[in-house]
Parts: structure tokens; sequence; C-alpha cells
């Protein structure tokens, strides 16, 4: 009963400390935390509001990547930039549905639920569309998307072309 109780107790105790010396702390330290986006946030580019973010947001230099979800199958890759950057905007439309395949044909239709990459504010990440395209791509504000790499990229060293991108994909 003892091993129990302690087993309990000490995670709530723990959890008891932090809450209390949180206030202490962000005093001390000067740390303060704000919302990026949340389920209240309207998509830009799509209708409503995000109603899931089922990846781990990416950071670099105070800008934020992200990839959010939306009623009726929306589903996007985003950029905050940083409090200190110009213009100010809210976040930007980094790909979405609607953003034509750089090297390919027609639109994303999808993207790997795997970590993005975010330097600065070059975005990678990796994407598919119809007829079985799939690759890595990097879109950056400021420039047009590129390739990486896809399924028509000789593997550099190797023989013969990439087939996969998404580690353990049961579905390639």
């Amino acid at each position: 009963m003892k091993t129990k109780l302690t087993t309990i107790l000490l995670p709530v105790s723990m959890l008891a400390f932090l809450v209390a010396i949180a206030p202490a702390a962000r005093a001390a330290f000067g740390v303060s935390f704000s919302t990026a986006v949340d389920t209240s946030t309207t998509i830009l580019g799509g209708t409503g509001t995000f109603t899931d973010f089922p990846t781990a947001p990416a950071i670099s230099y105070g800008n934020i990547a992200f990839m959010g979800l939306g009623s009726g199958g929306q589903i996007g890759l985003y950029l905050k930039l940083s409090q200190y950057s110009i213009p100010t905007d809210p976040y930007k439309v980094m790909a979405d549905l609607n953003t034509p395949i750089p090297g390919g044909t027609g639109n994303f239709t999808d993207f790997a639920l795997t970590n993005l990459s975010l330097s600065d504010t070059s975005l990678t990440f990796i994407g598919s569309g119809s007829g079985g395209q799939l690759g890595v791509y990097v879109a950056n504000p400021s420039d047009p998307y590129r390739v990486v790499a896809n399924l028509s990229t000789l593997i550099p060293g190797g023989s013969g072309y990439f087939t996969n991108f998404i580690p353990n994909d049961p579905y390639r």
C-alpha cells in the first residue's frame, strides 16, 4: 500500500510544487509565454478556425512553423513570424491544399505527419499529390518553392531513384 501511495503522491506533489514556483520563476527570470495560435484562430486562405495541430511545431529565431487542420479536410503548413519581424502578419500560409506542387502536377493533397524543419523562415516538409507524387520541399516566404528531392530524383552516390521519404510508412 505504501508503494501505491508514494507512486500517486509523488507526481501530484511535484506538480503542486511547479505550480507554486511558476510565478516566482517568471518574475526572477523575466520569462513569459504567449499563445501563437490555437483553435480559436481563423485559418488564412481557408474557412473557420483550426481544429487540431497534429505535429510538434518547429521554432527558429522566434519564428514558429506548424501544421494546422480545419473542418472539411483542411490541412496546411503555416509560419508565424517572430514578434520582432516586419511585417508583423499574424502568420503566413506556407503550403496547403491550394498550393501547386513544385516540379510536379496539380496541388498538394496531403502532408506527412513528421516533424517539420525550420531554419529562420525556410520550412522543409514532406508533401504528396495525386498519382503517387511524393517529395521533400522547401518553402520560404520570399522565394519560390523548391524541390529538395522527389520520386524522380536519382539517389546521389547510389543507384536508382528515391522510393519513399516517410520513415516507417506502411503504405509505401
